[in-house]
């Protein structure tokens, strides 16, 4: 039984990040107003509330963590 919810729980651990990609680039463009950064491969991510990308600027280098499924950045950190 013990190894049964550890498994499970293991399991339920991994699909948290199971969703989430991650891209790394020099920023292009910020829009502070709509939270949107593009980076200048065009890729384009709209940051999620309570996600800081006051530091973020044009030439920046960036790791951008994003849902897969929404393409909303959730977290965003200079390099």
């Amino acid at each position: 039984m013990k190894k049964f919810v550890a498994t499970l729980a293991a399991s339920a651990a991994m699909i948290g990040f199971a969703y989430a990609g991650e891209a790394e680039g020099t920023v292009a463009s910020v829009d502070a107003e709509t939270s949107m950064i593009t980076l200048e491969t065009g890729e384009t991510f709209v940051a999620q509330d309570g996600v800081d990308i006051g530091m973020i600027a044009p030439g920046s280098q960036v790791r951008i963590t994003y849902d897969d499924d929404t393409m909303e950045a959730t977290d965003v950190e200079a390099m």
